[in-house]
Formats: structure tokens, C-alpha cells, sequence
């Protein structure tokens, strides 16, 4: 890849990481004026937004509304909060004054958005809605007073306002660069197209709740421009959320229970929707400190491994193909890595030094994938340094110098493990995962007819994990430990049919 279009990809990311700590910084403004208020959302300023928007991000700040108040309460409930929003809303007020300067005159909403690249950077768009026109005149004056000289355009005056310029355009008080600012102008004014009259965001945003207290969207090429390049776990995110034919995606946020609430929607024309009955669901091991299970592993597990940079897996498969030759890469496929289209599980259950990970899949002729996965096991020993299989109690045990896989078919289900531990776990009859208090509050009606996917992660468990190796060293992981500490458990429940995708994601903060 060029070094250029590195470059400006990572000028692209600076910017977005900027522009978001912008948003936090008004939600943690949030008013004191209290109320509970089920008003929906304010939603003036999509219409200021250039249809072009890449990435675009939406908060309440209507302290009226019970949403905000909920939402209030629960950010106010960490401890870093005031820290954040002091030292976010030092970074919006130019002029100085941060929370004092900016809450007398901030209205019911504000917003920001990622425009089209204009040079080397996407242009950048805030929007804060304004109660009180003179204050927020004043507080414009006190930054720009320092910043250099104004311009006009189209009879709306441009105040140069730190790095940016700042305009009141019609209720909203905007900052941006100059092109970003005379895009907004000539929305209010009646030229050109709005983001709030675009097919894909105006679809989206309406299977989203009324009573949210902030939203955001982004374009496919948002994602894939923003997330995926970043690698490691915004990679890993960007992933998830991008898919074949995605048009956008829009999530919106509620504080309730059981702590914090996201509902994700996804536009993909032509998916065909997969619907998923969890029926592994009694085999994951209550104990589990991760659980997923879909249909179609076989597809997403390979994009989630190119975005985590791990390339190791699918030079061994390559490998394999060429050990088993034609026939035995056929039987392979046909009857073990097909299973990967039904219902699969991926656990990842509690060890030391390192967690085990766990396999499952549904088989409807256990001889034929019994039959496959000898083919595959007598061919990796060739591949692994120092490999050799042996046989026990109908488990087939592969050990190298590096690692071990142990792999059974039984109870019409393929089960392949990094260690006995987890083949034990499945076969045991202790109970499943959906008895765990953690995971009936973060999935719920986990079996019902339309879903097509389940997450689960037993945060507090993978945070003591963590900790246990070398975590606890880290000095900017110490200062938010208590804050982390807070989160119990996440849970996702996605639904699907033909194009239309939601997902749920519950944060159990007790």
C-alpha cells in the first residue's frame, strides 16, 4: 500500500478519535435539569448533515428527557466520569470555561459527522443545538476573539474558532472546517441533499428506539475506512459490523436494564437470513468465559481472522489440503468443515496459564464425520513439528511441541478442544450456560423463532484473566480498573429477516 494513503488513513482515524472524544464530551455535559419525560429524540440536525457523511454520531442533551436522565445517572455512577468530562470539555471550549461555558446556551441535541475526503482529510462537522442565542454568541466571541479573522458565506458569517471556524446556522451552533460549514449553509438554505433524506440512514434509523439517548451511523465504507485498517480490537469490530453488500449501520444507546443497552441495525441487500436454534446451547459449560454461536462460521471465521493479523490457520490449512490430496481434502470439506454452515459454538472456557477453547458443531451422521476427521488427524502430525495422535476413550488426541487439539464426534456433535478440559466440560451434565444469572440477563429469550446469532462474555471472569497475565502492570489499565470493574457481563442477541439485520447488545452493570 502506498505510503500516502497510509498516511492519510491514519490522519482519517486521528480525526475520527478526535471527533468522538467531542461527543463524550457533550454527553457528559448532560443538563441537571431533571424530569422523566418519554419524549423521543430530537433529530433537527441530520438535516444540516451532508448526504456524504461517512460516519455520524448523535446525543440528546435534553435533560427533560428520562433517557438522559437514566443515562446521567448511570455515567455519574463511575468514578472517572467527572475526570472525563472535565478533560473532554477543556478540548470543545476554546475559549476556556468548559462545562460552565458550554451548558447555559446547549439545546436538545448535538451531533457530528465525518464528511467525504476534502484533500488529504475527511472534513468534520459539529452540530450543538443552541437554547440561548446570546449566550451561545458570547461563548463563540471568547474563542474566536484569539483564533484569527472571520469570513462570510452566502450571508452567514464563518468566525475563525481555534483550528476550525464556527457559524450559526439556523438553531445549531456549527464547527468545522470552511467547506464543511458552507455544505451545512446551503443545506438550510435549500441546496443540495441532507443526510436526514438519505434511503439507507432514514431506513435504519427508524428501526432504532424513539427513546434513546444518542445514536450513531456509518456508511460501509465508514467501517472499512475507520475500523478495519486499525487492526486488533477495532479491527475485530469493524469486522463484525461490515459484511458483504452492507449499505450502513446504525446503533443506538439506552441506559437501562440490566446496566446499558445497544441496538444495532445493518442494511445488506440480498442476505438471506440464517435462523439459529441454539440447540448447543445445553452442551456450553455453564462456567464459560465466552460463548458464540451462529451459523456460517465458515465464512466469518476467516474475515475475523484476517482482521486480527493472524494468517498462521489458513497456511496450515493449505498445507493440509496438499497432505490430503484431492479425495481426502474432498471428504474433509463435505462432511467436517461443512458443519460449519449449521449451528456452531465457539467457547472459550477459564485455564492457566492460558484459557481452553472449545468447538462444537451439529452432525446429523456421526460414522461420516468420524470418518473425516481421521482423514485430517493422520495428516497433521506431517505439518506439526513433533506431532503424534493417539486414541482414548473415543477422543483422538493430536500433541506437537507447541500445542495439543483434542477432538470427538458423540451425542450428534463434533467437539474439538485445546485440552481435555474442554471435551470434559461438554460432556458433562452439570448444567448449561442458560442457567447462569449473567447470561439470562444479557441474552434474553435466547431460544425465540427469529434469532440468527448469540454472544455472550463473562466479563468479570476475562478481566481477572487478564490480570493474571500481566494486566495489572499496565499503568493506563490501573486507572480505569474500577471503572471496568463495574461491567458483569455483556450479552448479544441478533434477529434477522431477508436484509434487515438487528442486533441487541445488553452491558450488565450492577
Amino acid at each position: 500500500m502506498p505510503d500516502e494513503v497510509v498516511r492519510r488513513r491514519r490522519r482519517l482515524a486521528l480525526l475520527a478519535a478526535t471527533a468522538l472524544i467531542v461527543v463524550i464530551a457533550v454527553v457528559a455535559v448532560l443538563l441537571t435539569r431533571g424530569g422523566a419525560s418519554g419524549a423521543p429524540i430530537a433529530e433537527e440536525a441530520a438535516s444540516l448533515v451532508p448526504s456524504d457523511a461517512i460516519v455520524y454520531v448523535h446525543v440528546s442533551t435534553d435533560g427533560d428527557r428520562g433517557a438522559v436522565k437514566d443515562a446521567r445517572k448511570l455515567a455519574g455512577s463511575f468514578d472517572g466520569y467527572e475526570r472525563l468530562r472535565d478533560s473532554v470539555l477543556s478540548r470543545l471550549s476554546v475559549g476556556g470555561g468548559g462545562r460552565s461555558a458550554v451548558s447555559p446556551w446547549l439545546g436538545d441535541e448535538m451531533a457530528l459527522a465525518l464528511l467525504g475526503p476534502q484533500g488529504e482529510t475527511a472534513g468534520s462537522l459539529v452540530l450543538l443545538s443552541v437554547r440561548d442565542r446570546d449566550k451561545a454568541r458570547a461563548f463563540v466571541r471568547e474563542g474566536a476573539r484569539r483564533s484569527g479573522p472571520s469570513r462570510t458565506y452566502k450571508g452567514v458569517t464563518l468566525a475563525r474558532y481555534g483550528a476550525v471556524y464556527a457559524a450559526f446556522i439556523g438553531d445549531f451552533l456549527a464547527l468545522g472546517q470552511q467547506a464543511s460549514l458552507q455544505q451545512a449553509i446551503d443545506l438550510q438554505q435549500g441546496r443540495g441533499e441532507a443526510l436526514a433524506r438519505d434511503a439507507t440512514f432514514a431506513k435504519l434509523t427508524t428501526r432504532l428506539p424513539s427513546d434513546r439517548v444518542a445514536d450513531a451511523y456509518a456508511t460501509a465504507d465508514g467501517l472499512r475506512r475507520l475500523l478495519v485498517p486499525a487492526g486488533g480490537a477495532l479491527g475485530v469490530a469493524g469486522v463484525v459490523l461490515d459484511r458483504p453488500n452492507l449499505r450502513g449501520t446504525a446503533v443506538a444507546v439506552q441506559a437501562e436494564d440490566p446496566g446499558l443497552v445497544l441496538t444495532v441495525a445493518a442494511d445488506v441487500p440480498g442476505r438471506k437470513a440464517q435462523p439459529l436454534d441454539p440447540a448447543l446451547l445445553s452442551s456450553v459449560p455453564k462456567n464459560a468465559l465466552a460463548y458464540f454461536g451462529s451459523r456460517g462460521l465458515d465464512q466469518s471465521a476467516g474475515r475475523l481472522l484476517a482482521a486480527a493479523g493472524t494468517s498462521a490457520l489458513g497456511d496450515l490449512i493449505r498445507q493440509g489440503r496438499r497432505a490430503l490430496g484431492a479425495e481426502g481434502a474432498r471428504s474433509v470439506g463435505e462432511d467436517l468443515l461443512a458443519l460449519l454452515e449449521r449451528e456452531t459454538a465457539v467457547v472459550l472456557l477459564p485455564g492457566v496459564p492460558a484459557p481452553t477453547l472449545l468447538v462444537m458443531a451439529k452432525t446429523e451422521n456421526e460414522e461420516r464425520t468420524r470418518a473425516a476427521l481421521k482423514r485430517l488427524t493422520d495428516a497433521l502430525p506431517g505439518l506439526l513439528p513433533g506431532g503424534k495422535v493417539t486414541q482414548a476413550d473415543g477422543v483422538t488426541k493430536v500433541t506437537s511441541d507447541q500445542a495439543e487439539l483434542d477432538a470427538t464426534v458423540s451425542d450428534g456433535k463434533l467437539m474439538i478442544s485445546t485440552g481435555m478440559v474442554g471435551i470434559d466440560a461438554a460432556r458433562s451434565s452439570n448444567g448449561g450456560i442458560e442457567d447462569a444469572d449473567a447470561f439470562k440477563a444479557t441474552v434474553p429469550d435466547a431460544r425465540s423463532g427469529d434469532v440468527t446469532s448469540l454472544v455472550f462474555l463473562d466479563f468479570s471472569q476475562l478481566l481477572r484473566l487478564a490480570e493474571q497475565t500481566g494486566l495489572n502492570d499496565s499503568r493506563a489499565y490501573l486507572a480505569v480498573k474500577d471503572d471496568l470493574t463495574r461491567v458483569r457481563a455483556v450479552g448479544v442477541r441478533s434477529t434477522g429477516e431477508g436484509e434487515d439485520t438487528t442486533s441487541e447488545i445488553r452491558f450488565q452493570i450492577p
